[in-house]
């Protein structure tokens, strides 16, 4: 006869590690859909917590039968998360109530998508899970209520907090996200076995019916990664491609088309070429350079342009993943391993040039790298006549809230801002600034009718440019 009192310490904390679990897998599979930001986990964690909630009520409603019951809920728990929380299934879901909700604006929204999402998948998932904690206490023969609730309930959060720290810093970044979820299938199927296991030994139904579905879990994420992914660690998953058609090779990372090498040239996107023609000026050749996101360090690729670079990134695995399977070479400059701004808070160093190319997710990008104090930041670590190169995927006629409150916002911490657009189309582009440090010795006029000035000045400005334009190159010895 199954005991809670002897067998439910382990059933505790074993659904705690895979409840735990969740949230996290949650929020790293749907980051190719909807960004990462402090928007999606508080949707992913407010659905969750309140699907604990109403696990927690139901499950105390139950007076009978608690194994059956928690066999089931076991069950029907595995299958959500090793299926419903799989990378198809995941995509299936969010392209399929992208195109239902293309012609009502209301709800085609990401943000939407994933609070749906989270509510048909992830809430039913951890609402038959949260019933384990009152199942075991309806079931303890312990004398004092009050002391099973609290020994059940401490067991099951120390389970998550065994999950946490397993699931982020071991599962996924040793073996990644396929193999997680496989992992927390497998505990959830070795608790459905130990629950029913009894004096006539092993149970052998359950133990068929779980590798059944086993099977079917381990195909849709182990097997689809393997086969559909080059690789993927905690921040992204990376594809790596040749495209036939433009001729060269292209990473995608996270669905977004981050990186691309011409097979002749190795020149890059149209944006990156945008900068790298800005940066050819002969008053960069020497320059210190920050590039803040390394994408598939494609600004660097032919290795002719720029020098003396230090890219950052906030995966440490970028730098191998690129060299191995995108560029083929070594990466040209530095690199670290850190969040952006992150990276300008720790350092005091200043850079002749920062070029930030760090938006990879059309739907929500890192709104700490949008902010005043952010651009502030990069304005202080620019030398004297440095300048901020900044990629960014907005609207070039800026009739949409972001795209004009992002330019507004640039333009009232950097100065002397000018913007190259790969397209003038009425969708988000790649919006070059170029725009240098703000200062206070700087001034400027409006020119009127009552005076000459523009004359003036336009013509010292031709005088200038002429004497540049005749200055002999200098030559190698």
């Amino acid at each position: 006869m199954f005991s809670v009192d002897t067998n439910s310490r382990w059933i505790l904390i074993l659904e705690g590690i895979a409840s735990a679990s969740v949230q996290f897998l949650v929020l790293r599979q749907t980051v190719p859909f909807v960004g990462s930001s402090v928007l999606t986990a508080s949707i992913i964690i407010t659905i969750f917590l309140a699907a604990l909630a109403f696990g927690y009520q139901y499950g105390g409603k139950v007076l009978i039968n608690y194994k059956k019951q928690l066999t089931r809920n076991l069950y029907i728990s595995t299958a959500l998360l090793g299926i419903g929380i799989s990378y198809p299934v995941v995509s299936f879901i969010f392209d399929t109530l992208n195109l239902l909700t293309s012609n009502i604006s209301i709800i085609n929204n990401p943000l939407v998508h994933l609070a749906i999402y989270s509510s048909i998948i992830m809430a039913p998932l951890i609402f038959f899970l949260a019933q384990t904690v009152p199942l075991m206490i309806n079931n303890s023969h312990s004398e004092r209520a009050a002391e099973a609730a609290g020994n059940t309930t401490a067991l099951s959060t120390w389970g998550n907090v065994i999950g946490g720290l397993l699931s982020t810093l071991i599962f996924m970044y040793y073996l990644g996200i396929g193999w997680t979820i496989f992992i927390n299938c497998l505990i959830l199927g070795g608790c459905i076995l130990y629950i029913n296991y009894s004096d006539n030994g092993f149970p052998i139904k359950h133990a068929l019916q779980f590798t059944l579905l086993a099977c079917l879990c381990f195909k849709l994420n182990v097997i689809y990664e393997s086969h559909h992914f080059s690789t993927t660690t905690p921040y992204a998953n990376y594809v790596i491609t040749h495209n036939d058609s433009l001729k060269g090779k292209q990473l995608v990372i996270n669905r977004s088309n981050a990186s691309f090498i011409d097979d002749t040239n190795r020149s890059g996107w149209p944006y990156i070429e945008i900068i790298k023609s800005h940066l050819s000026n002969k008053k960069y050749a020497n320059a210190n350079i920050l590039i803040l996101g390394a994408g598939g360090f494609s600004l660097t690729a032919d290795k002719k342009t720029l020098k003396n670079i230090t890219y950052v990134d906030i995966d440490p695995d970028i730098k191998e993943i690129s060299e191995t399977y995108f560029l083929d070479s070594n990466i040209n400059g530095d690199f670290v391993a850190q969040d952006a701004r992150a990276y300008l808070l720790k350092t005091d160093k200043k850079w002749d040039v920062i070029v930030v190319d760090v938006y990879s997710n059309l739907a929500v990008i890192p709104w700490h790298l949008t902010t005043t104090e952010f651009y502030q930041l990069l304005n202080s670590h620019l030398t004297y006549k440095g300048l901020a190169v900044l990629n960014v995927a907005a609207n070039p006629y800026l009739e949409d809230d972001f795209s004009m409150n992002l330019d507004q916002t640039i333009r009232s911490v950097l100065q002397r801002c000018v913007t190259d657009i790969t397209a003038y189309k009425d969708n988000k582009q790649s919006l070059v600034y170029l725009c240098h440090r703000k200062s206070g010795n700087m001034k400027s006029w409006v020119y009127r009718d009552d005076n000459t000035r523009a004359t003036i000045d336009s013509y010292i400005a031709s005088i200038n440019t002429e004497e540049l334009n005749h200055e002999k190159p200098s030559t190698k010895e």
